[in-house]
Protein backbone atom coordinates (compact mmCIF):
# COMPACT_ATOMS: atom_id res chain seq x y z
CA UNK A 1 0.00 0.00 0.00
CA UNK A 2 1.33 3.43 -0.92
CA UNK A 3 1.16 5.54 2.26
CA UNK A 4 1.93 8.68 0.27
CA UNK A 5 -1.34 8.48 -1.63
CA UNK A 6 -3.23 11.74 -1.30
CA UNK A 7 -6.30 11.26 0.83
CA UNK A 8 -9.58 13.00 -0.04
CA UNK A 9 -10.41 16.14 1.91
CA UNK A 10 -13.40 14.52 3.60
CA UNK A 11 -11.44 11.72 5.26
CA UNK A 12 -12.25 13.17 8.70
CA UNK A 13 -15.90 12.26 9.15
CA UNK A 14 -17.99 13.35 12.12
CA UNK A 15 -21.02 11.11 12.59
CA UNK A 16 -24.11 12.19 14.50
CA UNK A 17 -26.25 9.63 16.28
CA UNK A 18 -29.94 10.53 16.09
CA UNK A 19 -33.29 8.87 16.73
CA UNK A 20 -34.72 7.55 13.48
CA UNK A 21 -38.02 6.03 14.57
CA UNK A 22 -39.82 4.43 17.51
CA UNK A 23 -41.80 1.20 17.30
CA UNK A 24 -43.45 -0.79 20.10
CA UNK A 25 -41.68 1.36 22.67
CA UNK A 26 -38.22 0.79 21.23
CA UNK A 27 -36.15 3.61 19.77
CA UNK A 28 -34.12 2.97 16.62
CA UNK A 29 -31.07 5.16 16.06
CA UNK A 30 -28.96 5.77 12.99
CA UNK A 31 -25.72 7.58 12.20
CA UNK A 32 -25.12 10.06 9.43
CA UNK A 33 -22.36 12.56 8.65
CA UNK A 34 -22.92 15.95 10.29
CA UNK A 35 -21.44 17.67 7.26
CA UNK A 36 -23.56 17.06 4.19
CA UNK A 37 -21.67 15.23 1.45
CA UNK A 38 -22.95 14.00 -1.89
CA UNK A 39 -23.87 10.42 -2.73
CA UNK A 40 -20.83 10.18 -5.02
CA UNK A 41 -18.48 11.47 -2.30
CA UNK A 42 -19.96 9.03 0.20
CA UNK A 43 -19.41 6.13 -2.20
CA UNK A 44 -15.82 7.22 -2.77
CA UNK A 45 -15.27 7.34 0.98
CA UNK A 46 -16.65 3.80 1.28
CA UNK A 47 -14.49 2.48 -1.56
CA UNK A 48 -11.45 3.49 0.49
CA UNK A 49 -12.95 2.14 3.71
CA UNK A 50 -15.42 -0.66 2.87
CA UNK A 51 -15.84 -1.61 6.54
CA UNK A 52 -17.02 1.80 7.74
CA UNK A 53 -20.34 0.49 9.02
CA UNK A 54 -21.78 3.93 9.73
CA UNK A 55 -21.23 5.17 6.19
CA UNK A 56 -22.43 1.86 4.76
CA UNK A 57 -25.75 2.05 6.64
CA UNK A 58 -26.09 5.76 5.84
CA UNK A 59 -25.85 4.97 2.13
CA UNK A 60 -28.39 2.17 2.45
CA UNK A 61 -30.80 4.69 3.98
CA UNK A 62 -30.24 7.00 1.00
CA UNK A 63 -30.74 4.20 -1.53
CA UNK A 64 -33.98 3.23 0.25
CA UNK A 65 -35.45 6.56 -0.90
CA UNK A 66 -34.70 5.88 -4.59
CA UNK A 67 -37.53 4.90 -6.87
CA UNK A 68 -37.37 1.73 -8.95
CA UNK A 69 -36.31 3.59 -12.10
CA UNK A 70 -33.35 5.28 -10.43
CA UNK A 71 -32.32 2.03 -8.80
CA UNK A 72 -32.26 0.18 -12.13
CA UNK A 73 -30.35 3.05 -13.74
CA UNK A 74 -27.60 2.98 -11.10
CA UNK A 75 -27.29 -0.81 -11.30
CA UNK A 76 -26.86 -0.70 -15.07
CA UNK A 77 -24.46 2.24 -14.83
CA UNK A 78 -22.27 0.70 -12.12
CA UNK A 79 -18.98 -0.72 -13.34
CA UNK A 80 -18.75 -4.48 -13.00
CA UNK A 81 -15.67 -4.19 -10.76
CA UNK A 82 -17.19 -1.51 -8.50
CA UNK A 83 -17.91 -4.09 -5.82
CA UNK A 84 -18.50 -1.52 -3.07
CA UNK A 85 -21.40 0.08 -4.92
CA UNK A 86 -22.70 -3.27 -6.17
CA UNK A 87 -22.71 -4.67 -2.63
CA UNK A 88 -24.84 -1.74 -1.47
CA UNK A 89 -27.25 -2.13 -4.37
CA UNK A 90 -27.60 -5.88 -3.89
CA UNK A 91 -28.22 -5.43 -0.16
CA UNK A 92 -30.93 -2.89 -0.99
CA UNK A 93 -32.59 -5.46 -3.27
CA UNK A 94 -32.60 -7.90 -0.34
CA UNK A 95 -33.86 -5.42 2.26
CA UNK A 96 -36.56 -3.43 0.49
CA UNK A 97 -39.58 -5.05 -1.15
CA UNK A 98 -39.81 -2.38 -3.85
CA UNK A 99 -36.38 -3.43 -5.15
CA UNK A 100 -36.97 -7.21 -5.07
CA UNK A 101 -37.13 -7.49 -8.86
CA UNK A 102 -33.70 -5.86 -9.24
CA UNK A 103 -32.04 -9.01 -7.85
CA UNK A 104 -32.20 -10.46 -11.35
CA UNK A 105 -29.43 -8.07 -12.41
CA UNK A 106 -26.95 -9.84 -10.11
CA UNK A 107 -25.49 -13.18 -11.14
CA UNK A 108 -24.94 -15.79 -8.45
CA UNK A 109 -21.19 -15.97 -9.09
CA UNK A 110 -20.96 -12.20 -8.64
CA UNK A 111 -22.75 -12.05 -5.30
CA UNK A 112 -20.08 -14.20 -3.63
CA UNK A 113 -17.48 -11.57 -4.50
CA UNK A 114 -19.54 -8.89 -2.79
CA UNK A 115 -19.09 -10.48 0.64
CA UNK A 116 -15.67 -8.85 1.02
CA UNK A 117 -17.11 -5.38 0.46
CA UNK A 118 -19.68 -5.11 3.21
CA UNK A 119 -19.47 -5.18 7.03
CA UNK A 120 -23.08 -6.43 7.22
CA UNK A 121 -24.31 -10.03 7.02
CA UNK A 122 -27.32 -9.64 4.70
CA UNK A 123 -25.56 -11.05 1.64
CA UNK A 124 -23.92 -13.83 3.62
CA UNK A 125 -27.30 -14.80 5.04
CA UNK A 126 -28.93 -14.80 1.59
CA UNK A 127 -26.28 -17.22 0.30
CA UNK A 128 -26.95 -19.88 2.96
CA UNK A 129 -28.19 -23.14 1.51
CA UNK A 130 -31.03 -23.21 4.05
CA UNK A 131 -31.79 -19.48 3.93
CA UNK A 132 -35.47 -20.06 3.12
CA UNK A 133 -35.78 -22.43 6.07
CA UNK A 134 -34.26 -19.79 8.37
CA UNK A 135 -36.80 -17.27 7.07
CA UNK A 136 -39.70 -19.58 7.94
CA UNK A 137 -38.46 -20.02 11.50
CA UNK A 138 -37.87 -16.28 11.86
CA UNK A 139 -41.51 -15.72 10.87
CA UNK A 140 -42.64 -18.11 13.63
CA UNK A 141 -40.66 -16.32 16.34
CA UNK A 142 -41.51 -12.88 14.95
CA UNK A 143 -45.23 -13.48 15.48
CA UNK A 144 -44.47 -14.51 19.06
CA UNK A 145 -42.22 -11.53 19.86
CA UNK A 146 -44.08 -8.74 18.08
CA UNK A 147 -47.68 -10.00 17.96
CA UNK A 148 -47.55 -11.87 21.30
CA UNK A 149 -48.94 -15.00 19.72
CA UNK A 150 -48.10 -18.21 21.62
CA UNK A 151 -45.43 -20.40 20.12
CA UNK A 152 -46.93 -23.61 18.78
CA UNK A 153 -45.64 -26.91 20.13
CA UNK A 154 -42.63 -28.21 18.16
CA UNK A 155 -44.65 -31.14 16.80
CA UNK A 156 -47.34 -28.73 15.55
CA UNK A 157 -44.90 -26.67 13.48
CA UNK A 158 -44.80 -28.21 10.03
CA UNK A 159 -41.31 -26.88 9.31
CA UNK A 160 -38.07 -28.83 9.16
CA UNK A 161 -35.75 -28.33 12.10
CA UNK A 162 -32.66 -26.22 11.50
CA UNK A 163 -30.65 -28.77 13.45
CA UNK A 164 -31.03 -32.51 13.82
CA UNK A 165 -32.25 -33.94 17.12
CA UNK A 166 -28.79 -35.41 17.70
CA UNK A 167 -27.26 -31.92 17.54
CA UNK A 168 -29.92 -30.52 19.87
CA UNK A 169 -29.29 -33.33 22.38
CA UNK A 170 -25.58 -32.61 22.23
CA UNK A 171 -26.18 -28.94 22.99
CA UNK A 172 -28.57 -29.77 25.83
CA UNK A 173 -26.04 -32.14 27.41
CA UNK A 174 -23.42 -29.37 27.39
CA UNK A 175 -25.69 -26.72 28.92
CA UNK A 176 -24.96 -25.10 32.29
CA UNK A 177 -27.76 -24.09 34.65
CA UNK A 178 -27.65 -20.60 36.17
CA UNK A 179 -27.72 -22.18 39.64
CA UNK A 180 -24.39 -23.90 38.94
CA UNK A 181 -22.81 -20.57 38.02
CA UNK A 182 -24.15 -18.95 41.18
CA UNK A 183 -22.95 -21.77 43.42
CA UNK A 184 -19.49 -21.62 41.83
CA UNK A 185 -19.01 -17.86 42.05
CA UNK A 186 -21.42 -15.90 44.23
CA UNK A 187 -22.27 -18.86 46.42
CA UNK A 188 -18.64 -19.12 47.59
CA UNK A 189 -18.33 -15.47 48.62
CA UNK A 190 -17.71 -14.71 52.26
CA UNK A 191 -20.07 -12.51 54.26
CA UNK A 192 -17.60 -9.63 53.95
CA UNK A 193 -17.58 -9.95 50.16
CA UNK A 194 -21.36 -9.79 50.09
CA UNK A 195 -21.43 -6.39 51.81
CA UNK A 196 -22.30 -3.75 49.24
CA UNK A 197 -22.18 0.03 49.70
CA UNK A 198 -25.56 1.70 50.21
CA UNK A 199 -27.45 2.48 47.01
CA UNK A 200 -27.26 6.20 47.76
CA UNK A 201 -23.46 6.00 47.98
CA UNK A 202 -23.24 3.99 44.75
CA UNK A 203 -25.41 6.48 42.88
CA UNK A 204 -23.53 9.50 44.20
CA UNK A 205 -20.15 8.02 43.32
CA UNK A 206 -21.29 7.24 39.77
CA UNK A 207 -22.86 10.68 39.28
CA UNK A 208 -19.74 12.43 40.56
CA UNK A 209 -17.67 10.63 37.92
CA UNK A 210 -20.16 11.42 35.15
CA UNK A 211 -20.19 15.10 36.14
CA UNK A 212 -16.39 15.16 36.34
CA UNK A 213 -16.15 14.04 32.70
CA UNK A 214 -19.01 16.32 31.61
CA UNK A 215 -21.12 13.45 30.26
CA UNK A 216 -24.51 14.47 31.64
CA UNK A 217 -26.50 16.72 29.31
CA UNK A 218 -29.78 17.28 31.16
CA UNK A 219 -31.44 17.15 34.55
CA UNK A 220 -32.82 14.02 36.15
CA UNK A 221 -36.47 13.36 35.28
CA UNK A 222 -39.21 11.01 36.37
CA UNK A 223 -40.12 8.18 34.02
CA UNK A 224 -43.90 8.62 34.01
CA UNK A 225 -44.73 5.37 32.19
CA UNK A 226 -42.52 3.10 34.29
CA UNK A 227 -44.24 0.11 35.90
CA UNK A 228 -41.77 0.21 38.80
CA UNK A 229 -42.56 2.18 41.97
CA UNK A 230 -39.72 4.53 41.08
CA UNK A 231 -38.51 5.25 37.56
CA UNK A 232 -35.96 7.86 36.53
CA UNK A 233 -34.27 8.87 33.31
CA UNK A 234 -31.40 11.13 32.37
CA UNK A 235 -29.76 12.11 29.11
CA UNK A 236 -26.03 11.70 28.67
CA UNK A 237 -23.53 12.39 25.93
CA UNK A 238 -21.63 9.70 24.04
CA UNK A 239 -18.62 10.52 21.93
CA UNK A 240 -15.53 8.71 20.76
CA UNK A 241 -13.01 8.82 17.96
CA UNK A 242 -11.52 6.04 15.84
CA UNK A 243 -8.03 6.29 14.39
CA UNK A 244 -7.15 2.94 12.91
CA UNK A 245 -5.42 2.56 9.56
CA UNK A 246 -7.82 3.90 6.92
CA UNK A 247 -10.57 4.62 9.44
CA UNK A 248 -10.57 8.14 10.84
CA UNK A 249 -13.85 9.37 12.25
CA UNK A 250 -15.62 10.83 15.28
CA UNK A 251 -18.93 9.59 16.65
CA UNK A 252 -21.20 11.92 18.65
CA UNK A 253 -24.71 11.68 20.07
CA UNK A 254 -27.02 11.80 23.05
CA UNK A 255 -28.60 8.83 24.76
CA UNK A 256 -31.11 8.35 27.56
CA UNK A 257 -30.35 6.12 30.52
CA UNK A 258 -33.28 4.61 32.41
CA UNK A 259 -33.30 3.43 36.00
CA UNK A 260 -35.97 1.73 38.08
CA UNK A 261 -36.29 0.25 41.54
CA UNK A 262 -38.18 0.12 44.81
CA UNK A 263 -36.69 3.43 45.94
CA UNK A 264 -35.33 6.64 44.43
CA UNK A 265 -31.80 5.63 45.41
CA UNK A 266 -32.21 2.27 43.66
CA UNK A 267 -33.50 3.93 40.48
CA UNK A 268 -30.75 6.56 40.61
CA UNK A 269 -28.04 3.93 41.06
CA UNK A 270 -29.58 1.93 38.22
CA UNK A 271 -29.46 4.69 35.59
CA UNK A 272 -26.14 6.16 36.69
CA UNK A 273 -24.31 2.84 36.58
Amino acid sequence: MNNKTKQPAYINIVYKLSLKTTETGVGYFSCSPIKEISFEESIEHLRERPYDTYMHKHLLDIIAKFDDTKMRHIIKKAKRNDYTLLALLYEASLLYDKFTLTKKYFKSEETNKLLAYTPLNFIKSSLLDDHDLHSKWIAVFKSNIFDHKPLPAPDDIKILLLFGKEKLSEIQDNSVHIREIYDKIAGNCSKEDKCSPPLKTTAQHALDKLIEYNLLTDTEMRHESSLSPFGLLRKWHIGYSVRNSRHNYIFLGDQTSYGKGLSLDAARASYSM
